[in-house]
């Protein structure tokens, strides 16, 4: 019985985890942050959206990342199934550094992201 009950649980674990995410769901992007000596770089996922549809603030030691993707509306067409991210989203970071806010560099490629930002003071001798 016990081992009907686990199979079971299972089981509808493997579904929640394959189902795409719904309305309202937090369609945030995975975020990798890699820290040097001189810079910090964040790498997000964003497929989709647009240069114009990100938003990159730095203030202090937080970096924030916002993206506002545009809807998949066609005049005359109706939508008949909905598993793309359209939820605007908002991620910060708040690292251990002081951050340049001078020095951001942002790139889009291929759906991802890259933001290099210069720790405050770095290089100074």
């Amino acid at each position: 019985m016990l081992a009907g009950v686990r199979s079971q649980l299972y089981r509808l674990l493997d579904e929640f985890a394959a189902a795409p995410p719904g309305p309202g769901s937090d369609a945030a992007p995975a975020v990798d942050i890699e820290a040097g000596p001189d810079q910090v770089v964040i790498t997000a996922e964003v497929p989709g959206l647009a240069r114009d549809a990100l938003d990159v603030r730095v203030v202090g030691s937080t970096i924030t990342i916002v993206g506002r993707p545009r809807g998949a509306e066609v005049e005359g067409e109706s939508l008949l199934r909905a598993e793309r991210p359209r939820a605007s989203f908002e991620r910060s970071f708040a690292l251990p550094w002081a951050l340049d806010p001078e020095k951001v560099q942002a790139r889009l490629e291929r759906g991802v992201l890259t933001v290099t930002v210069s720790r405050a003071g770095a290089g100074v001798s």
